[in-house]
């Protein structure tokens, strides 16, 4: 993401501290997705060194060893895969920033041999504690007979005094699960060390003072409540927010069981990671954080992104689905937050928090759906720096007629309709009939300077100018919105092209799925049906009482799931005789007025046009989607090859 950001140079870690080459290095932009020619060598999701272990890139050094450090022959035979990688880097930032970690998933889906075979491979003592099926002895500890006393009788370490005395992972499995006593006796020791304190009481052994070793760490991990899990409860806000929460599906993913099924027969496993989900260790202190330009805009921009999040999970907009409800403080999260952001800062502080903020908010939630629509809103989080280059406005940007050729003086007069004005970036229909790019006027002699347009269609021309400086106008913004570079924008190829969607054959819709080529990034297509809608007749379609033209279909559960590429071919289909399908042109009229929307739109959910394509930033053609957040109406589109479910809608207007 491009940035003033990118004049700092990277501030090393301790650990990384003597290295000198790159102590000065300044980092590159991260849109470019290369690293440093040095790092390339880390990118192996699992790299040790002599005093670390790197798990997608974050560094955790090791251990001291001990008795309690796992076998690692118990894990020779493991296949790890995708799912298994991402899920030790988020482990790993919790040990890394001591931050106390809550995993939630199903049972058999790897969270306790993911934590062994880390500690194994760290050489740190592992802990294993189950709340359920241990007694508060054996978990505290107790008075016992004990050669090491005179008097023959003293204290016995349990398993989470041992851990915090001794340091090393205290796993607290089944945390949810707890027995009565067992609560009782650990909720003044756990709720001490998630609180942050720096040492614990125990009243059992004379009030004895246990200083928190500085190499312990906490785990803890349970199955969600409800369901088959139905003796579980539901943790309160209190219990909830003391931890940082990684939200893991209730059964291990299709892919992953395939993939650890290949590798167990030694088939390939391939591990697809890419190299944009390595989390690499910097290093800024607070005091160079706050004079970073655009800190305080960033701190806002958090403020009411945690406060619309926190009210979108209220109104069960967000984590429905979930028996173990998202609970928020903002203190705690904006701290972690922070700590996240002084840990891994390399240059970029808008691409820092934006992953810190999909760590702590986007992995509180389980569906791919919900996950969605957090991170749309995460892309709104960033700082734009001013530019000293300003934008001409359209007034001032003018031809003489005696400085024009006969050929430029039509592009004007066919273009502006006789205003002699038109905007850099439009596209012009020459005399020739040809498509040509006015990029700005010659310094030499004032005349429109123009480049020819490779890649328009020969309906091009057929696109009302109006529409066109309308929609690339509409689309910058939008881009912009979704925290694309200024630099990347100006760059784009923002070109339309007429597409009719009933024309468009399933395997048409195939192939755009899987056409992802970020070098042309911007196109788009316009439904033709819709082109001549004025901003009147759009308006019109949200007095449904009056006109009955404007509907709203939830297409049957069987669908959820399923690729929008074949979601869109069924609705052309079923609907596409009886109904136009609006898209872009509809998606810009209900961004600009959300006061004249349609009150049908505004359920919260995610509204389908599909009437268009746009490519994304990343390469992915994408369908339009809007979704109402009780005050206007979020952007978004997402990719082809994105699955459909129950909380989506297609908008429909009737013929």
């Amino acid at each position: 993401m491009a940035g003033v950001e990118k004049q700092f140079n990277m501030m090393p870690s301790a650990e990384e501290g003597s290295k000198s080459k790159r102590k000065s290095k300044a980092m590159p932009v991260l849109d470019s997705l290369e690293l440093p020619s040095e790092d390339r060598e880390v990118l192996l999701p699992v790299k040790e060194s002599e005093g670390s272990v790197y798990f997608l890139g974050v560094e955790v050094p090791k251990g001291r060893g001990g008795d309690r450090v796992p076998n690692p022959e118990r894990f020779s035979a493991d296949v790890l895969t995708d799912f298994d990688f991402r899920l030790m880097r988020d482990i790993a930032v919790a040990l890394k920033l001591n931050q106390p970690v809550l995993i939630e998933g199903g049972s058999g889906i790897g969270k306790s041999r993911t934590i062994d075979r880390m500690c194994s491979q760290l050489d740190r003592e592992s802990y294993y504690a189950n709340c359920h099926e241990f007694d508060a002895d054996v978990l505290i500890g107790k008075m016992t007979t004990t050669e090491e006393a005179k008097s023959g009788f003293g204290w016995r370490d349990g398993l989470v005094v041992g851990a915090i005395r001794n340091g090393g992972v205290l796993f607290l499995d089944e945390y949810n699960f707890m027995k009565g006593g067992t609560r009782a006796a650990l909720h003044e020791i756990i709720d001490a060390i998630l609180q942050g304190k720096d040492e614990i009481t125990l009243v059992d052994n004379h009030g004895e003072r246990v200083p928190v070793h500085p190499d312990f760490r906490i785990i803890a991990a349970q199955n969600p409540p409800g369901g088959k899990h139905g003796d579980r409860e539901v943790l309160d806000p209190a219990q909830y927010t003391r931890f940082s929460h990684v939200k893991l599906p209730e059964n291990l993913p299709k892919d992953s069981k395939r993939a650890r099924a290949l590798g167990f027969l030694g088939k390939d496993n391939k591990i697809t990671i890419d190299q944009t989900e390595y989390l690499f260790s910097g290093g800024l202190s607070l005091e160079a954080l706050k004079e970073i330009p655009g800190i305080e805009e960033l701190v806002d921009k958090y403020i009411e992104f945690t406060e619309t999040v926190e009210a979108m999970a209220e109104k069960g907009e967000l984590g429905a689905d979930q028996s173990q409800p998202a609970y928020f403080s903002f203190q705690r999260d904006y701290d972690r937050v922070i700590n996240f952001v002084q840990s891994f800062y390399r240059g970029d502080v808008n691409d820092t928090f934006q992953r810190a903020l999909r760590y702590y908010f986007a992995n509180r939630f389980e569906s791919i759906s919900d996950r969605a629509k957090v991170e749309e809103m995460i892309a709104h989080i960033k700082y734009v720096a001013p530019t000293n280059s300003r934008r001409l406005a359209l007034d001032e940007i003018s031809f003489e007629k005696s400085k024009t050729e006969e050929g430029i003086d039509y592009l004007v007069k066919s273009f502006g309709k006789g205003k002699e004005k038109i905007m850099p970036g439009q596209l012009l229909k020459g005399p020739d009939g040809k498509i040509s790019v006015f990029v700005g006027v010659s310094k030499t002699d004032g005349s429109p300077v123009l480049l020819p347009h490779k890649s328009v269609e020969s309906d091009m021309a057929e696109i009302p100018a109006d529409i066109l400086e309308k929609q690339t106008d509409f689309l910058k913004e939008v881009f912009s919105s979704w925290g694309v570079s200024d630099e990347k924008i100006t760059k784009a190829d923002i070109t339309p092209a007429w597409q009719d969607p009933k024309s468009l054959k399933p395997e048409d819709w195939e192939k755009l799925k899987s056409n992802v080529d970020e070098e042309k990034f911007g196109e788009y297509t316009l439904n033709p049906e819709m082109g001549g809608f004025s901003d009147a007749d759009f308006e019109s379609l949200s007095k449904s009482e009056k006109f009955k033209r404007f509907k709203t279909e939830k297409l049957p559960d069987d669908w959820n799931g399923k690729p929008l590429a074949e979601v869109v071919t069924y609705i052309m289909e079923t609907y596409g005789d009886r109904y136009y399908l609006p898209g872009i042109e509809y998606w810009q009229w209900l961004s600009a007025n959300p006061d004249k929307s349609p009150a049908e739109l505004k359920d919260g959910d995610y509204q389908f046009l599909f009437g268009s394509t746009l490519r994304h930033s990343r390469g992915h053609w994408s369908v339009p989607c809007v979704s109402w957040n009780g005050s206007k109406w979020n952007r978004s589109a997402d990719w082809l090859d994105n699955s459909w479910y129950s909380h989506s809608r297609v908008v429909l207007l009737e013929r």
